[in-house]
């Protein structure tokens, strides 16, 4: 794709323990003979039964691989959306594709200067790897082609459009492949680009009921009684709407057209409860206010981005666990949510989960391996000791005291789930698993114990999005 740039002249200087609990021998012996495979207990489906939700994670920029920045956001975003489809609830996972802000003129521009008339696939590289490495090469640079190609995109210049709709889509390509990976799928994906032409009202509403104070054309942005580094940006000084605008104009949209409909979003609080803020502020006393579930950053060995976003990787995270003796060797690649990439997702979304949300979480190869601190590891060496292929068919149950515990921590998981989704945090639930895990591991049982924890940690994971549904009812 040849892009004429003639007319550009660049600046020469612009640069568990399960409680103690008797449980009659008939009920034990009821539990253990049960299939292996269910995924969750029936009573959960009663706790939202039809509750309409959507719950928005993950937020990527097109313009990048999905690298260990996002990984708590879409591990966290996840479970809950899990949780709540386990406690009955419809469920729609929703991101927001930030395809309108400067990042895509600085990827069109490293495209034109490094690439022009090569594609991913004669690159051979990963789509979003290919636009990750060229947005990152102009953005050394700051050069002001990237201002030169957002002008004429705005201005309705096809060329450019097209090559901004290829290099959108050759990243969102990449970033589903790894999510596909993680077992994570979206049913709304929004763009930025869609809401452009309500930024403008949006802002001159703010404006008139003095929720803001500044000028449309900018810079703007919304002052509270926090330091100023927290205010949050709405245009910058070079007059283009800030990625948190095109977001509240996105949330501002979905309040007034989905008015029976639960919002849930995933997000840094970094960024504090700003954009909550603004909201309340603009439509005092709406129906619907999104709910802000705040978690605090990830901190990775490599944050040295562009941006000082991470170049930790989630494709290399799980590549290197893919690699990992132990892993393969636990891995049944024949049996459903048991193969070596199933596991690799669950050690590496499980450790996301094991945090308190308030704490910064460290993500580092050496702790995605440690498996002494990672409770990745303990749930997926539990679920791979259940559905060890011993533990298929086999007698009835006998009343000792494991069987007594498998079964007494079956009866702690529909609390659990009801406090994860009533506090919107599944913290709680995954260490009770953690815990049950490293007992289960340090015990000696017999294949009808391994029953009962196939359907408890079935139970248990399948809410938390960290074994595949729809593998285990096939």
């Amino acid at each position: 794709m040849a892009i004429d740039i003639s007319q550009f002249d660049a600046p020469p200087d612009l640069i568990f323990e399960a409680p103690s609990i008797q449980i009659s021998d008939s009920r034990v012996a009821e539990l253990g003979a049960r299939g292996a495979g269910r995924r969750q207990l029936p009573a959960t489906r009663d706790l939202l039964k039809d509750v309409p939700y959507i719950v928005d994670f993950c937020d990527p920029s097109p313009t990048t691989a999905l690298h260990a920045g996002y990984l708590r956001n879409i591990a966290l975003g996840h479970a809950l959306a899990s949780a709540l489809e386990a406690a009955g609830a419809h469920v729609a996972r929703q991101t927001q594709i930030a395809d309108a802000g400067r990042d895509m003129g600085e990827a069109m521009a490293g495209y034109i200067r490094y690439a022009e008339e090569v594609d991913p696939a004669t690159a051979r590289e990963k789509s979003d790897r290919f636009v990750g490495r060229l947005h990152a090469m102009h953005a050394k640079e700051q050069g002001g082609l990237a201002d030169y190609l957002l002008a004429r995109l705005a201005a309705g210049d096809p060329e450019i459009r097209d090559l901004w709709h290829t290099v959108r889509d050759w990243a969102v390509s990449g970033q589903n492949e790894t999510l596909v990976r993680l077992g994570v799928r979206f049913d709304r994906t929004i763009f930025d680009s869609q809401y452009v032409p309500r930024i403008d009202p949006l802002v001159r509403l703010a404006l008139a009921q003095g929720v803001i104070a500044g000028s449309p054309q900018g810079p703007l942005a919304f002052e509270t009684d926090a330091p100023a580094e927290v205010h949050l940006p709405l245009i910058g000084s070079d007059g283009l709407p800030t990625k948190d605008l095109r977001a509240l104009t996105i949330w501002r949209s979905l309040m007034t057209e989905m008015t029976d409909v639960t919002l849930i979003r995933l997000t840094s609080e970094e960024r504090r409860d700003n954009l909550d803020e603004i909201l309340r502020g603009l439509a005092p006393g709406s129906k619907v206010y999104p709910t802000a579930v705040l978690h605090a950053e990830v901190v990775t060995d490599r944050d040295d981005g562009p941006g000082g976003e991470s170049t930790l990787l989630i494709d290399d995270l799980l590549d290197m666990l893919l690699k990992h003796d132990e892993l393969r060797s636990l891995a049944i690649e024949e049996r459903p949510a048991c193969a070596a990439q199933d596991l690799a997702a669950m050690v590496l979304m499980g450790m996301c989960l094991d945090h308190p949300l308030h704490e910064a979480l460290t993500i580092t190869p050496e702790r995605v391996l440690d498996g002494q601190t990672n409770a990745g590891w303990t749930l997926a060496r539990a679920w791979m000791k259940a559905w060890d292929p011993r533990n298929d068919g086999g007698p009835l149950p006998l009343a000792d005291d494991e069987h007594y515990r498998s079964v007494a921590a079956q009866s702690q998981l529909l609390p659990l789930l009801d406090r994860a989704v009533k506090g919107l945090d599944v913290l709680r639930l995954v260490r009770f698993l953690a815990r049950i895990g490293s007992w289960y591991l340090d015990t000696d049982t017999d294949p009808a114990v391994g029953r009962i924890m196939r359907s408890l940690l079935s139970s248990g994971l399948g809410s938390l999005g960290l074994v595949r549904a729809q593998e285990l009812s096939g």
